[in-house]
């Protein structure tokens, strides 16, 4: 079991690897750059948090915790993308995991109570 656990762990830490990158510009400013995939990880990873809301404990949100992608990835790519029209799609499925990651647990096990989770 603590294998499968292990294997699970280090298949979202790829996913998470290939969202972007933090760079420093020619005047050492932070700046996040995307990866090529950075939509479709952003996808995966709702994916993954919206199945995650079944677990009482909910490892992939404790998981993502520990890999620091909220301050690492997420946040850093809203700041620099967030207003920036031409990435309107990533933006806003960003802004999805985000509220994912952050929706109190009371709401998440009362939507489940009401049937109003997708069970596919």
């Amino acid at each position: 079991m603590a294998g499968q656990t292990l294997e699970w762990a280090d298949a979202l830490l790829q996913l998470c690897s290939a969202i972007g990158v933090r760079n420093l510009d020619d005047d050492s400013n932070e700046i996040y750059r995307v990866g090529a995939e950075s939509l479709e990880v952003l996808k995966d990873i709702l994916r993954n948090l919206r199945t995650d809301v079944r677990n009482e404990l909910r490892p992939v949100l404790r998981q993502l915790g520990e890999f620091e992608i909220l301050q690492k990835d997420l946040i850093p790519m809203l700041i620099q993308y967030g207003g920036d029209e031409e990435h309107h799609k990533l933006t806003m499925t960003l802004v999805k995991v985000l509220t994912a990651m952050t929706l109190p647990a009371y709401l998440v096990f009362q939507f489940d109570s009401q049937g109003q989770i997708d069970e596919k």
